[in-house]
């Protein structure tokens, strides 16, 4: 499934174009160079096409763009912060060098990639507060975002 088969089945939901709403090309950009390099292509899309507005899809996250907080300040402190609480847990793990996080669960739990995964359509990670490692939520960003039960 594509992030077009997504939207299709949103429209048919009731969610027409005109209510879905994506990100400009420049603020792409933009979270590329917060990433520290290009950022996976199905994620891209999804920025482009449902960025802005996704209608019901995700509606629980904080996934959506938003303007504010530069993006590299805000990846930098999530990951330290979130690596300082796998060490002080005791936990072995650590997260990728090159994480990106794009979503958050009332801001205690945390869904990102490994940019070094070469993937167009990259696993998707989870991590929560109380100091476990990174787990496997999806085996694809497009399977996370199927994973929504309002789609």
């Amino acid at each position: 499934m594509t992030i077009d088969d997504i939207i299709a089945k949103l429209e048919r939901a009731g969610w027409g174009k005109d209510k879905l709403v994506g990100c400009t090309e420049d603020e792409v950009r933009r979270m590329d160079l917060a990433a520290g390099g290009a950022l996976p292509d199905v994620y891209q899309e999804f920025l482009l096409k449902l960025g802005r507005n996704a209608g019901p899809l995700c509606r629980d996250l904080g996934m959506l763009y938003t303007e504010g907080t530069s993006r590299t300040e805000h990846q930098r402190d999530l990951h330290n912060r979130i690596s300082d609480i796998l060490v002080e847990s005791g936990s072995n793990d650590r997260l990728p060098d090159r994480t990106f996080f794009f979503a958050d669960a009332q801001g205690y739990f945390f869904y990102f990639f490994d940019l070094d995964d070469p993937a167009d359509d990259p696993v998707v990670y989870g991590i929560g507060e109380e100091g476990d490692g990174p787990q496997v939520i999806a085996s694809t960003f497009t399977e996370f975002i199927l994973m929504d039960e309002d789609i």
